[in-house]
């Protein structure tokens, strides 16, 4: 996922251990169609029900409330994708102590394409996940991503990564604009929940920690 997600957590029990979870959550209930002639998203219509209970756990967890104190947490391993069928690297939350902390600044657009090839251009200078598309000759028939996380559920997206790549080819190759307009899924938020086990080494478990974000904006 890039931008990439990275929170600062305050408030923790020193001996504690918690478990931290990133999801992605609608804002609303609406699927969106970006009219180019009025420069604007408007609704398409009635989304499909997302998904509940598909949560990325950081593959640092647990983490000690020190741990917590003392550095940044980075989602820099994230993947989104819409197949609901994998489930790997996806928990439920359980009826235990947590807290749940929702970051407006990371509000974003889940797009079937890029509706401005400056944004795809930009996404593939900036994006580390993107090297092989910064080829001048435009060629790189190899490019996947990587493997060695598991991923997030957007609901209503095509799979990102192979659309990505024929958008690109046909930008390389100078090829005319791309307009497809397709409904797509809802403006989604990301959240990040900190579990707290019941269990605390040799502390008692405290309330719910507040936590600030540090996140990057999402802007496709």
């Amino acid at each position: 996922m890039f931008p990439t997600v990275k929170v600062s957590v305050s408030n923790v029990d020193y001996d504690a251990l918690y478990y931290v979870f990133l999801d992605v959550i609608p804002v609303d209930a609406k699927r969106y169609r970006y009219i180019y002639n009025k420069s604007a998203w408007l609704t398409a219509g009635k989304a499909e029900p997302a998904p509940r209970n598909r949560l990325y756990l950081h593959p640092d967890s647990p983490f000690s409330g020190e741990q917590l104190l003392k550095q940044v947490i980075s989602f820099e391993k994230a993947k989104l994708t819409n197949n609901e069928v994998d489930k790997a690297g996806h928990m439920t939350l359980t009826d235990e102590e947590h807290g749940t902390f929702v970051f407006p600044e990371t509000q974003f657009m889940a797009v079937t394409a890029y509706q401005n090839q400056l944004i795809t251009k930009l996404k593939i200078e900036k994006n580390p996940f993107a090297k092989g598309f910064r080829d001048p000759s435009g060629r790189s028939p190899d490019y996947e991503p990587s493997n060695d996380s598991p991923s997030l559920l957007l609901p209503n997206m095509y799979q990102p990564a192979l659309l990505q790549h024929a958008l690109l080819q046909q930008y390389y190759a100078k090829a005319s604009a791309v307009r497809v307009m397709p409904p797509i899924g809802p403006s989604l938020l990301s959240q990040m929940l900190l579990y707290q086990m019941p269990f605390s080494l040799g502390a008692q478990s405290t309330n719910d920690p507040p936590a600030t974000s540090s996140a990057e904006p999402a802007r496709l």
